[in-house]
């Protein structure tokens, strides 16, 4: 939440927000973030909430100067086709004085439609009364997997896209002074559009190598469908563990599960307690969740009689620490060969995870089976120690 600060009541000099809308350095601030930011009334009761501030990134995105929609309600960005659910879901919230967040089609000017991701959260004073509304707005654009997926498909994306920005555009403690409310303002804004690149290149990544890799759309929904419910998974498991990070034996076991229990002499999980942080999780996790399913199809979990070893180190020997992760396959039904296209999973091995992570992985298939080995550099962005 935001607050004014504590000088600025006692003195009875003007809050950052006030009758018309935020001032000074405050409204500097707002002026320069490169999101839509609306501010209105806190009344939530037809005709209002009424708009009081909006900047100029609003005006970029809406069509609408600040002239026009200060007085108006946010309700002129709304149409036929901005979904009632989750303008309900908003207004139980807010009704609440909680934050909410989510993502519908919006109205432009010019009568355009817009998909966008927005934050409101509640503007309380020293006193801890309700104030305000702010909202931190992003534009969706056209060619984004949000547009271009099946609806059930959309809605899993959408939450992914909120999981990876979750907490990051109204969670600002009442800061010391204004000229710190500015920093935590651009630190934010700069942060969550960092997610959201993060996440949809991805995300799009994941669409397009899947697409390449299967000549049938039931092929390729069904793996696009897997691999999304895996970030998603990840995206909620990076979101809830605790500040030490998450365990590198529950993403394994996570993934094998149904084998470890029903099959336990097929599945092998050993290594020392690591907890990886939010990004080296979603990174290594997909890498397991891509070799788990290669495993089902074609290795060693395809039919019974194969195995799998996973096993990981720590390995201080040179300059820089790192975690040694191997995955062995054994006993494989046929033969393996090299794959004769490069799909997803080998992409994201090969080339994600070093780009990403600073990783070193080597796939080699041997006689025994598929065998993948992957050096992380222990750093203290990536890794924690249990």
């Amino acid at each position: 939440m935001i607050s004014p600060t504590a000088d600025m009541l006692q003195n009875d000099t003007p809050a950052p927000v006030g009758a018309g809308g935020p001032t000074g350095l405050f409204r500097t601030a707002l002026d320069g973030i490169g999101e839509a930011v609306i501010i209105t009334g806190s009344q939530l009761e037809r005709p209002g909430p009424f708009i009081e501030y909006v900047n100029p990134a609003f005006t970029r995105m809406t069509g609408y100067t600040a002239e026009e929609a200060v007085g108006q309600t946010p309700r002129i960005l709304q149409g036929p086709l901005t979904d009632r659910a989750v303008l309900g879901h908003l207004r139980a919230d807010l009704e609440t004085r909680e934050a909410f967040q989510g993502t519908a089609i919006n109205y432009r000017k010019d009568g355009s439609t817009f998909t966008m991701h927005w934050h409101i959260t509640p503007l309380r004073n020293e006193a801890g009364n309700l104030t305000h509304w702010v909202a931190l707005q992003r534009e969706i654009q056209p060619g984004d997997p949000l547009h271009e997926a099946p609806s059930e498909r959309v809605a899993r994306v959408r939450e992914i896209m909120d999981q990876a920005v979750a907490g990051l555009a109204h969670t600002i403690g009442a800061p010391a002074d204004l000229s710190q409310l500015m920093n935590q303002l651009a630190q934010t804004s700069r942060e969550l559009q960092r997610q959201v690149r993060t996440t949809l290149g991805l995300v799009r990544s994941i669409a397009r190598r899947t697409a390449e890799t299967h000549d049938t759309a039931a092929e390729y929904a069904a793996h696009l469908d897997s691999r999304i419910d895996a970030l998603q998974r990840l995206k909620s498991a990076s979101l809830q563990s605790p500040p030490t990070g998450i365990d590198l034996e529950w993403l394994v076991a996570d993934e094998l599960q149904a084998f470890e229990m029903e099959m336990p002499d097929r599945v092998r999980i050993s290594g020392p307690p690591i907890n990886l942080l939010p990004q080296a999780a979603e990174m290594l996790g997909l890498a397991i969740h891509e070799l788990t399913t290669n495993a089902l199809k074609f290795g060693a979990l395809s039919e019974r009689g194969g195995s799998v070893s996973v096993r990981w180190r720590l390995r201080f020997s040179e300059r820089v620490p790192c975690l040694v992760f191997r995955w062995a396959e054994r006993e494989v039904p046929e033969a393996v060969s090299p794959p004769s296209h490069t799909g997803f999973g080998l992409r994201l091995l090969e080339q994600i995870l070093p780009a990403d992570l600073n990783a070193c992985s080597k796939v080699r298939f041997v006689q025994s089976g598929l065998v993948c080995r992957i050096d992380l550099p222990l750093s203290s962005q990536v890794l924690q120690i249990a």
